[in-house]
């Protein structure tokens, strides 16, 4: 319904690494995640590259590809200093690690397996506690959303976003990531689900509903209103013009004697 939008139970129920469509506001802060540039702006294993052959390819024309290493990976690391953040946002409790990347597996009798891990780092590089680590579903029909969000705990400067691929079978590394993401956002920050879930539709009902509520606000306040007394204003010294020349002529005592008679 129009204007209820607000109070909908898909408000906010959206998950946060949605990445079709990616939320409003959200960004990559990763170089080349999609792998279009080959691995420019990634460290990988040797041997790593990419791989164009259809039907894998996500989105573009390119997907990464440990090689034939029985370990393989691609990571970057983020400086969230250099990206504009400051040292108060990302120690003030507020900010969530958003990650995300599409993970896909060739069908063989045991699928090559594939994890994302994420690192925060300090000013020196050390590490923050223990990464956080999703594992792949190894799909092979499809290409898996594998994401999620963590925190930012006090003292995190910089974050480490990598995958990893290890073979099971075979002589090739044949698990593969595509449209890898890494945003860092508020913790407040929650896209919709349903019809208006992580559209700019979405955001402009909420404003419409926002603004709806603040009307009916305004119409029902009180308007004080305070009388003060003040001296009689001096009347300038000019003729009064009457709309018909007779009534002039005829005098203002006979007009205030037509009253009384």
């Amino acid at each position: 319904m129009n204007g209820q939008h607000t109070s909908s139970p898909a408000v906010d129920a959206g998950a946060t690494f949605l990445d079709v469509p990616a939320p409003p506001g959200a960004r990559n802060l990763l170089a080349n995640g999609s792998f279009e540039n080959g691995t420019t702006g990634w460290s990988v294993n040797v041997g790593g590259g990419t791989l164009t052959a259809d039907p894998f390819v996500y989105s573009g024309t390119q997907y990464f590809a440990a090689g034939t290493v029985a370990a393989g990976f691609a990571e970057q690391t983020i400086d969230l200093l250099a990206a504009g953040f400051s040292t108060a946002s990302l120690d003030g409790h507020g900010l969530a690690a958003i990650f995300s990347g599409r993970i896909r597996s060739v069908a063989e009798a045991l699928p090559d397996d594939g994890r994302l891990v994420l690192t925060f780092l300090n000013g020196s590089g050390a590490a923050i506690g223990s990464p956080v680590t999703l594992t792949a579903l190894d799909t092979t029909d499809r290409w898996e959303l594998v994401g999620g969000r963590a925190l930012l705990p006090v003292g995190t400067r910089s974050i480490r976003y990598r995958f990893e691929a290890t073979r099971r079978t075979g002589s090739t590394n044949d698990c593969y990531l595509d449209g890898a993401i890494l945003d860092v956002r508020s913790t407040t920050a929650a896209p919709d689900v349903g019809a208006y879930g992580a559209t700019v539709t979405g955001d402009i009902e909420v404003l419409e509903g926002k603004l709806k509520l603040l009307t009916n606000r305004v119409a029902y306040s009180t308007i004080e209103v305070t009388f003060q007394a003040r001296g009689n204003a001096a009347l300038h010294d000019q003729p009064i013009r009457l709309p018909f020349p007779w009534l002039g002529e005829l005098g203002l005592p006979k007009l205030l004697n037509l009253g009384s008679q």
